[in-house]
């Protein structure tokens, strides 16, 4: 990038996501009203200036009821421009295991556009039920670890495959 190009950058847009379980490993996912009727983790797009760890928390709570803090960024997913799509980038919170008395609190936020709230076992986060799952099933296998390191996914596959 020339110094000229860093005055007028290319559109970009940033998604932030928050991967959710309870204290049986279920992972919390919902269903948006009008989309694909697939399921997805909780989250959205960020506002100009909102810090993608902000824009989890604040869709997480707007989508979920849930108040929660961001623990650590378990996936990255660059998605490249495409026809008339902007490049964006995905970030995928891991938030720790919630006690069941604040699991059970969990309800679909009508007002934001959800439909729908559940605890999904893993094994069913699939293409035919959600979208995005190889970005699920990736994030998942970073928040298993205690440490390592942070997959860069691109079109919510690891990169270079």
């Amino acid at each position: 990038m020339t110094p000229a190009d860093a005055t007028n950058p290319p559109g970009r847009w940033i998604d932030s996501r928050a991967l959710v379980r309870n204290s049986a490993g279920l992972v919390l996912m919902v269903q948006k009203a009008g989309g694909s009727g697939k399921l997805s983790l909780p989250g959205g797009y960020a506002e100009p200036n909102e810090a993608p760890h902000e824009t989890v928390m604040r869709f997480t709570f707007m989508q979920t009821g849930i108040v929660t803090d961001c623990w650590r960024i378990v996936a990255m997913d660059h998605l490249p421009a495409e026809g008339e799509d902007a490049e964006g980038l995905v970030f995928v919170f891991g938030v720790p295991a919630l006690p069941d008395f604040k699991a059970a609190r969990v309800t679909a936020g009508l007002e934001s556009g959800v439909v729908r709230a559940e605890w999904i076992n893993p094994a069913e986060i699939t293409f035919r039920t959600a979208d995005d799952p190889g970005r699920v099933i990736e994030a998942l296998r970073v928040l298993d670890r205690p440490v390592g390191g942070l997959p860069l996914l691109v079109r919510s596959q690891p990169a270079g495959v």
